[in-house]
Parts: structure tokens; sequence; C-alpha cells
């Protein structure tokens, strides 16, 4: 008699969620530059994940010496919700994406980049430094540095070519004399 393998059981679908908000293309952008602001050795907080607002409409990651935040997104649900960074808002199937989505279920995060789903399991126990008290007591710093786009884009470019430009966390000294 041939050999027959037996039948495998199917694997569970995961669950869809029952609403989803329609996001610009952008969104996905924001997403790959927070996700690349986190830090998984940290043990105090938990500094692998990305915090997603949705009282205030915020993406926000820090690695504990720096904070990302990106504004003004609507998400569909209003509480805080930690998911964990990953590297996959960055592939390159994603540039053109045409239709970008969020939805939400009682245990992930639900990314839809035109047909293709990503999963993101809630980080339910870890806890996530105050950013809001942060960025609000930056406002209220005496001295404030703000750069005109122009000026930003000439950092990003330049500053690397600086000595220590490779290095993580290098100083840069910026005189703010008038």
């Amino acid at each position: 008699a041939p050999f027959e393998a037996a039948p495998q059981p199917e694997p569970s679908r995961p669950e869809l969620p029952t609403s989803w908000t329609e996001h610009p293309a952008g969104l996905l952008t924001a997403l790959q530059d927070v996700m690349q602001v986190t830090d998984n050795s940290s043990l105090r907080y938990a500094l692998g994940c990305v915090q997603l607002n949705g009282q205030d409409g915020t993406l926000a990651a820090t690695d504990g010496r720096q904070v990302l935040t990106h504004a003004g997104w609507q998400f569909g649900f209003t509480d805080e919700i930690l998911v964990p960074a990953t590297k996959v808002f960055g592939c390159k199937e994603f540039a053109a994406a045409n239709s970008v989505r969020i939805g939400r279920t009682e245990q992930q995060l639900v990314v839809q980049i035109d047909a293709w789903k990503s999963f993101l399991t809630l980080n339910r126990t870890g806890r996530f430094p105050g950013i809001a008290d942060l960025l609000a007591a930056v406002e209220q710093a005496p001295t404030r540095l703000v750069l005109q786009r122009h000026d930003r884009e000439f950092l990003v470019d330049n500053l690397p070519r600086l000595p220590g430009g490779a290095e993580d966390s290098r100083e840069v000294t910026v005189e703010l004399n008038g």
C-alpha cells in the first residue's frame, strides 16, 4: 500500500479588525522612522516598543537617549498601545503603496498595506516612559532651537562626514548666541 501522510490541521487565521482607518502612505514612513528609535536591551521600560496614542494621534519611540514622535494621525481607538518594533515597514515593496489602513483587535494592531497585512501583537505588560511629560518640559525650556527645513537637510547630509559621525550618540555642540 502506498504511504499516505496524515492530514494536517489547517492553521488558524488571525482575527481581523472589525473597523479600519484609512491613512496616507506617509504613515509607513512615520512607522519606519519611529521603529528605528528603539532599544530592546532596556529592562525597566518597554523601549523595544513603539507607542501609538489614539487620544492625541501620535506615534512615539525612544531608546532612552532620544525621542521621536509623529503627530496628526487618526487611529480609530482612544487608548495608548505598545507594539514591538519591526523593520517590515521599510520594505522596498511598500515604497509605492497605494493604500494604508490600520485596524485593531483585542490582541493585535493590524497594518494593511495594499493587499499585505502585518499583525503586531500588543505589549500589554510593558511600561513606556512618559514622553508627553518630557516634551512638555522641553516646551517650557528657556532656550529652544528651531531649524528651517533646508537647515535640517544640510545637517542630516553633513553630520555623518564630521569626526565621530559614524558613532551613535556622538555629541554635537550648537552655539545659540544670537
